[in-house]
């Protein structure tokens, strides 16, 4: 399947629903309580927020794995896109194909040309003949995921982007939810409006947490300002942000009662942080106050940090852009750190989890009279990060479970919930 030829969005569609995808695969029965967290669990270690895409762990197929970034892209957007589908559509399934296909393709063209009428193309072919809507939608996801070829090669403007494109999925959202209502175009432009001047104020705020702004930063805005898709009031008046020093307190934070896109915010200044060659004390102090703003606890800011230092490791062969700004063994060592803190804070709790599973206990009494197999100590190991898992922290993270060996997890749990066997 070539993700770049014309026809690939009816392709993909119909790939996905040969290998059946169920909804038990993917995102958890959405709830008001729980669509923010159901969001970020499924689409975190999927990278869209980060702007580099990973397939989601529900396709298993090798070839598409191969892809390159710009064809994963696609996938990761549509997959993230389809979250949201079956709003309204109570009587139609994915499974019912082409239905599903047309209804979504609908969707998705009634939205985009909602808040973005300039992604407006002909309603026709060559000939005279009406499109169909699969190839409608298509275009416009071609419009929305393009790069210009001048600026490819440049992995920040890769970044910035296409991080962008988490937006669309959040609002499209709403726009499923909420499009009967007339107000709801308007006041979802405004908002979109808003918030992408407000992230541009944190990008600038962060390049000067440390109170100094160097080449690379102001680079880096002007990369971020031309994905912003802003108009051109608006860029005008954005334009001299990178020279305000803009403090935290200067952040115009709309009100936002949407915990995702308050992460959102959270995680993107993290990474325009490590943009820079070294975390500073200042830029550390920056990430504290910005956290507080959004009305996160500590805990919840080291979660948005353990999920990116998370997220890099698992990734790391493939994320280039960070290979020059930092070194594995330094990723790594904040990310046992962070871990040992959260665990200790969590030992009651750890401790009761392992009591209550047999098969851990058992082979932990059992490593005190002899050796364990290698398959033994795999069970053990997968086991305890299945625990760590269960704490409330982590229970949104795709924690790397490659980079958790068993000598990494007994350096980061608490002694006293081990044996003394573990502990050498």
């Amino acid at each position: 399947m070539n993700l770049r030829e014309k026809g690939w969005f009816q392709k993909y569609l119909l790939f996905r629903n040969k290998i059946n995808i169920s909804k038990d695969s993917e995102i958890p029965a959405l709830t008001e309580s729980n669509k923010d967290f159901s969001l970020y669990r499924s689409i975190q270690p999927t990278g869209l927020m980060y702007g580099h895409p990973v397939l989601p762990s529900y396709i298993k197929d090798d070839k598409l794995k191969k892809l390159a970034v710009d064809e994963r892209m696609k996938i990761v957007f549509i997959e993230s896109l389809l979250q949201f589908a079956d709003y309204g559509m109570t009587d139609i399934q994915k499974s019912d194909y082409p239905d599903f296909s047309r209804e979504f393709a609908s969707s998705l063209t009634d939205y985009y040309l909602a808040l973005y009428p300039e992604l407006e193309g002909k309603a026709t072919t060559f000939w005279g003949r009406k499109k169909e809507k699969e190839i409608i939608a298509e275009e416009i996801l071609d419009k929305r995921l393009y790069i210009k070829g001048s600026m490819l090669e440049n992995l920040w403007v890769s970044f910035f982007h296409n991080s962008l494109l988490f937006l669309d999925v959040f609002y499209f959202r709403k726009w499923m939810e909420d499009k009967e209502k007339i107000a709801t175009i308007d006041q979802l432009r405004k908002e979109k409006e808003a918030l992408r001047f407000m992230l541009l104020q944190v990008i600038a705020a962060a390049s000067y947490a440390d109170n100094e702004i160097e080449r690379r930063e102001r680079k880096l805005f002007n990369l971020f300002l031309k994905s912003a898709d802003l108009d051109s009031k608006t860029i005008k008046k954005a334009k001299k942000l990178i020279d305000e020093r803009l403090t935290v307190d200067d952040i115009t934070l709309p009100e936002l009662d949407s915990w995702i896109i308050k992460k959102y915010i959270l995680e993107l200044a993290i990474l325009t942080v490590w943009a820079d060659q070294e975390v500073a004390d200042d830029e550390k102090e920056f990430i504290q106050q910005l956290s507080k703003r959004l009305g996160f606890s500590q805990e919840e800011m080291d979660a948005s940090m353990v999920a990116i230092e998370s997220f890099v490791l698992t990734n790391w062969n493939d994320i280039q852009f960070f290979l020059k700004n930092k070194d594995y063994k330094i990723v790594g060592t904040l990310l046992v750190k962070r871990i040992s803190k959260i665990a200790g804070i969590n030992k009651d709790r750890i401790v009761t989890e392992i009591r209550e599973s047999k098969e851990l206990m058992d082979l932990m009494t059992a490593s005190v009279s002899r050796e364990l197999t290698v398959e033994e100590k795999e069970k053990v190991r997968v086991q305890l990060i299945d625990i760590l898992k269960l704490l409330p922290t982590f229970m949104i993270i795709a924690l790397p479970g490659t980079f958790l060996t068993l000598p990494i997890l007994f350096s980061v749990l608490p002694k006293s919930v081990l044996p003394s066997a573990f502990q050498e």
